[in-house]
């Protein structure tokens, strides 16, 4: 069971009614809305940790080990479904709040200095993870034969006719990383996620074309949609160029 995962499911979900949105809607009803949340945000907590207490208990006291799994299945799909219904309940008793928050939250104006921040962040650690890990811990997937390949839903043909091999995946890893890192300095930056986007997909496809079940492909599709936002309008080296030659943007909030 992954308590991230479920952690992560929930938490938002919670915290949406504990922080008064922008302080400009139901800021009469705000520390009503506050104390809403925090209060079920309380009960989830309790009825989580009842549940992780007796997830890990039943390995005290049931002695087969498949009994065992069987048991601590259940006991996740019951927390899934308690957290689900809890969801539900907040949604339902806050429609208005929540419909207001879901109707805005992709036309909501934000700076571009977040973007900035997050870009420099994530790229950095992105191009450190091609150049260090997957070169040395993932590579090994590429000595498995063509035949141990796994058709994926969507691209099961794209699976079978892509060459994999450890130089190919090697040079692949190292052309991702210089592309993280030149998003990271905003060097660029469009030319790079051209780079980056294919570069990324075979690099952390090639285990799961083997049949390795991971949550990684989140780095992939993390720069796809941020390929399309303005990451690099400010604390760039294109930006200090635009300055430079006297083409500097007039900086203004864009949509989310």
């Amino acid at each position: 069971m992954n308590f991230y995962v479920i952690l992560l499911f929930i938490f938002p979900s919670s915290t949406l009614y504990c922080i008064p949105y922008k302080q400009m809607y139901f800021a009469y009803t705000s520390k009503t809305i506050k104390s809403f949340g925090l209060r079920h945000l309380g009960i989830f907590f309790l009825y989580f940790l009842l549940f992780v207490f007796g997830y890990y208990f039943l390995k005290r006291i049931v002695t087969n080990p498949q009994k065992l799994i069987e048991d601590q299945l259940l006991i996740s799909k019951v927390l899934v479904a308690f957290i689900s219904f809890h969801i539900i309940f907040l949604v339902c008793s806050n429609w208005k709040r929540t419909k207001f928050l879901l109707t805005t939250y992709f036309s909501e104006s934000g700076s571009a200095y977040n973007l900035a921040i997050f870009r420099i962040i994530y790229f950095f650690i992105l191009g450190g993870h091609f150049f260090f890990y997957t070169i040395k811990y993932q590579i090994s997937w590429t000595y498995l034969p063509d035949s141990s390949k796994v058709g994926l839903p969507l691209i099961n043909w794209l699976v079978h006719i892509l060459p994999v091999s450890p130089e190919i995946y090697t040079v692949f890893s190292i052309l991702a990383g210089i592309a993280c890192w030149c998003i990271c300095i905003g060097l660029g930056t469009r030319y790079a996620f051209m780079i980056l986007i294919p570069t990324a997909f075979y690099v952390i496809g090639v285990p799961m074309f083997y049949g390795k079940l991971s949550h990684s492909h989140i780095l992939f599709w993390v720069p796809v949609l941020f390929c399309f936002s303005p990451v690099a309008d400010v604390w760039s080296i294109e930006a200090w160029i635009r300055k430079r030659k006297g083409r500097s943007l007039v900086i203004e909030n864009h949509p989310k």
